[in-house]
């Protein structure tokens, strides 16, 4: 995966010096902003998704998904 973020450009990867097996993963400004995209794009979705339920269903929802989750 992390080949793949590096190829398109979104993610810098740089060799620990005190251990060139580690590396360290940084996010590129694209990869900022690609991640900024996909995220307002999840939380339309979920909006679209969600849109039959009331604000407190969708909390209890979220509450319930925390328990089987957690």
């Amino acid at each position: 995966m992390a080949d793949q973020l590096a190829a398109a450009g979104w993610l810098d990867r740089t060799r620990d010096p005190a251990d060139r097996r580690r590396l360290t993963l940084t996010l590129t400004p694209a990869g900022a902003t690609r991640l900024a995209e996909l995220g307002a794009l999840a939380r339309d979705v979920q909006d679209a998704v969600l849109a039959p339920l009331t604000a407190a269903e969708r909390a209890t929802l979220h509450g319930l998904l925390l328990r089987v989750h957690g």
